[in-house]
């Protein structure tokens, strides 16, 4: 009886230690103003960004406001009225999110905000794939010793006036030497079209694909490879279904293995099954269940988990070593449609950390009329 009363005290400390930092975050709220949901902005410009705070008394430490699935880093605000300045902003379809922090380091999220930026065809996922507003937010990434230079030529003869040109300095011996590339979730039974104009300075080919990149298996879940500099410009749209949920996937251009200059504009990756962001509250109501990737990941002592859920649920998401010993509950409560974060802190009540390695959290949400399972690793180092 004795065991069984010191188990029940272990238990309340640990849900004690859960329930405190929800119940102080509870005390918090933040909601984004502006941009207003569903509004469509003009590319390449500064986008003001504002949030209302709610506090019972905490002290603000600062606003962040985020995008996307990944939750990239825009801007900051440290005083009210919280608001701060994106600038130059890329054509893209947008969801945006603002973070309060209090001084003691508790974390609130808003809801989410859609806007469109630019005049984009319904469904386009890829960022600045007109060029328009400069290279960002595609990226190079460069293998066996090559390299190249990727710029933009403001007066361009593909698609319109602005062209994106890579040219390889040391283009290496394989097509993967050379690539740009940006991050997009795809989702499985989703089916992504293709499309882009392209060119080279002589005759060589331009391989796309769309690939994972996290886990070191460099998987392809789409991929296409054309001949340029024979006189055809337009290429595509070209049909890619895909089977697998994958929120960190990413489309690219290999383009290493050939000295041929490469010149590329109206890139193109469209998802029918996104919807426009149009009116208010658009783009706000999640269509699937997704659990993102951990971040930071490994990481030390606290990480955080993001999810979404398509429906009200039944959810419990759970910690597990390789042995598939429960670590931890993380969560054990009916929620709401909509996207969720929540923080691990490997710190046990007594401040003892658990042991440095892999392990496993598992979503699992049961609705009224469906059951989701769903399960990332995660690294712990000391």
């Amino acid at each position: 009886m004795r065991r069984k009363n010191s188990l029940n005290a272990v238990l309340l400390l640990i849900s004690v230690s859960i329930l405190v930092p929800f119940a102080l975050q509870a005390a918090m709220t933040v909601e984004i103003t502006a941009p207003v949901a569903g509004s469509r902005l003009v590319p390449c410009s500064d986008i003001e960004l504002t949030a209302n705070v709610t506090t019972e008394g905490e002290t603000i430490k600062d606003v962040r406001f985020y995008y996307g699935l990944k939750q990239i880093y825009i801007a900051r605000a440290q005083d009210a009225p919280y608001t701060a300045t994106w600038e130059n902003v890329p054509p893209g379809f947008y969801t945006i999110k603002a973070k309060v922090t209090d001084s003691d380091n508790n974390q609130v999220f808003s809801d989410s905000v859609g806007v469109i930026v630019g005049d984009l065809e319904n469904g386009d996922i890829i960022y600045n794939g007109t060029f328009d507003c400069g290279t960002s937010p595609w990226r190079t990434n460069y293998g066996g010793g090559a390299s190249a230079t990727f710029e933009i030529d403001p007066d361009g003869y593909l698609a319109d006036s602005t062209t994106a040109v890579i040219t390889p300095n040391n283009p290496g011996t394989e097509d993967y030497h050379i690539q740009i590339y940006q991050e997009f979730p795809v989702f499985a039974g989703h089916t992504y079209y293709v499309s882009f104009s392209a060119d080279a300075s002589s005759t060589r080919n331009l391989g796309f694909f769309i690939q994972e990149a996290n886990n070191g298996s460099y998987d392809i879940w789409g991929s296409e490879t054309v001949e340029l500099g024979t006189g055809n410009t337009e290429f595509g749209p070209y049909e890619k279904p895909v089977d697998v949920d994958d929120p960190t996937a990413r489309f690219l251009f290999n383009i290493g293995g050939d000295a041929g200059i490469v010149y590329l504009d109206n890139v193109q990756v469209i998802d029918p099954q996104v919807a426009a962001v149009e009116g208010p509250n658009a783009a706000e109501v999640p269509t699937r269940l997704l659990l993102s990737q951990n971040f930071p990941n490994p990481f030390n002592a606290m990480t955080s988990i993001q999810y979404t859920l398509p429906e009200e649920s039944d959810v419990t998401i759970t910690i597990f070593d390789m042995t598939g010993k429960k670590i931890r509950t993380l969560v054990n409560d009916v929620q709401h449609t909509g996207d969720y974060q929540i923080t691990w802190d490997a710190c046990d009540h007594t401040g003892t950390m658990v042991p440095s390695g892999v392990y496993v959290y598992r979503l699992h949400a049961m609705s009224r009329t469906t059951s989701y399972t769903s399960s990332n690793t995660i690294v712990l180092t000391k």
